[in-house]
């Protein structure tokens, strides 16, 4: 059995649920079951409310073939992981109710004892020898509570029942590595993962079975040391990128008699160096070999841009202004008469035309004043100055003028202020003289009648 994967283009579903399966008929000779055989997977593609994300099914692993010895106790123990930690549970497939999971193979292992909470099955191998199949269906539930799956996947498998008169049931290979049966393993991608599996034996080692991700190589088997008895394999894998997550690796024994050990399992999570998140405030995290590069979003610095880039270092605004760091930015509070980006603009405060009656305006910061025409006062020169206010007329009265004054002055005085007297020819000067009329007689000629 290999592992691959391939497109597959399923009809739009309203509710999200698709099922999508196989069937054939080539089975091998069966004890019990015929030949035909049928996979059936169901999956549901809605967003859970929980994690916000479509549901990761379990991931199971499992060897094509488990040899039993005849009239031994066994108990085969299904590896399964759920990266959503889900409830996960083994049931035995069917065929019913239009559903066909296990075609022919239904229920083929007699009289074996399914523990579905612990996806084990417990079996005593007294049948006849021959081929065998378990077919199941693994399932994830939102809590044990739950009846419905989120998705439920066909696992099936073959198995050897063998007589060897002369053996008893303990006497087949065992494993023995440092990596404990179970064991959780992190790897980071794009580092090698090594590991060496010893089996111990009576009997010669024949073969070490192993069921493993993608990419992975195994090694010859060996002679481990001096001994007679003991053999080994060297498995190495480098993930990549496309295994970020986890992978169950097993491994069985086979000796010359053809005997199994029991099946070890270890469960290898791959990582990248980015998977700890180790970039913030927005940064992108870029995995590189034994190490990691964050790319930091607009306004952050530093390994993991964990430092907000100091916009204000420059002292940027000017005029005394004061700067608030911003993220990719900042910004100015400007002392009072300025404005713009940066403060750098003297506010004109004569920009309004305060200042009245032809006064000419000076801009000053935060502020203005006037410089006043003749005869204009007060802040803008709104105020005429009023040139009869110290009574410059002597003797006349005062009226005032823009800039200036005018006395009408009483009689027999004169000059700007009254202050001359009128002399007698000023009077006579002013006298109207007298119109002379010359009247010519006008010579009339007289007509005698």
């Amino acid at each position: 059995m290999g592992q691959r994967t391939m497109p597959v283009t399923l009809n739009s579903s309203t509710d999200n649920i698709y099922r999508f399966g196989y069937a054939g008929s080539n089975w091998v000779s069966l004890v019990k079951g015929g030949s035909s055989w049928s996979l059936m997977a169901t999956a549901n593609l809605t967003v859970r409310s929980d994690t916000g994300l479509i549901n990761s099914p379990p991931i199971f692993s499992m060897q094509p073939v488990v040899r039993l010895k005849q009239s031994c106790s066994y108990s085969i123990k299904i590896p399964v992981i759920d990266e959503d930690g889900d409830f996960v549970k083994c049931r035995w497939a069917t065929n019913s109710s239009g559903v066909n999971e296990c075609g022919n193979a239904c229920h083929g292992l007699s009289n074996s004892i399914l523990d579905e909470e612990n996806c084990t099955v417990s079996y005593d191998a007294t049948g006849a020898s021959g081929w065998y199949v378990v077919a199941l269906q693994i399932e994830d539930f939102a809590t044990r509570q739950y009846t419905n799956p989120f998705s439920s996947l066909p696992l099936q498998f073959m198995v050897y029942i063998y007589s060897l008169n002369a053996s008893s049931c303990d006497s087949k290979p065992v494993i023995e590595t440092t990596v404990a049966d179970g064991s959780v393993i992190q790897i980071y991608m794009n580092t090698t993962y090594r590991q060496t599996i010893i089996e111990s034996s009576l009997s010669s080692i024949a073969e070490i079975n192993t069921v493993s991700p993608l990419g992975m190589t195994k090694s010859n088997l060996l002679t481990y040391g001096t001994s007679n008895n003991k053999w080994y394999i060297n498995v190495t894998w480098t993930p990549t990128e496309t295994h970020i997550g986890s992978h169950i690796f097993c491994y069985t024994a086979f000796d010359n008699n053809r005997e199994a050990s029991d099946q070890e399992c270890i469960r290898l999570v791959v990582l990248n160096d980015c998977s700890s998140n180790p970039c913030v405030n927005g940064a992108s995290c870029n995995d590189q070999i034994n190490g990691y590069k964050c790319t930091c979003a607009a306004g952050f610095t530093d390994t993991h841009c964990e430092t907000d880039i100091d916009e204000c270092a420059s002292n940027p605004c000017e005029n005394g202004a004061t700067c608030n760091d911003k993220v990719n930015g900042f910004n100015c509070t400007c002392a009072d008469g300025f404005t713009d980006t940066q403060c750098q603009t003297d506010i004109d405060e004569c920009a309004s035309n305060p200042c009245e009656n032809g006064a000419t305006c000076n801009d000053q910061v935060n502020g203005y004043n006037c410089s006043c025409a003749a005869g204009f006062t007060n802040t803008h020169c709104e105020t005429d100055i009023d040139d009869c206010a110290n009574n410059p007329c002597q003797y006349g009265t005062c009226h005032d003028r823009v800039d200036d004054f005018h006395c009408d002055c009483v009689i027999f005085l004169k000059g700007k202020i009254c202050h001359k007297r009128k002399c007698k020819r000023d009077d006579e000067k002013k006298k109207v003289k007298p119109l002379k009329i010359n009247v010519k007689p006008k010579l009339m000629d007289l007509e005698w009648i």
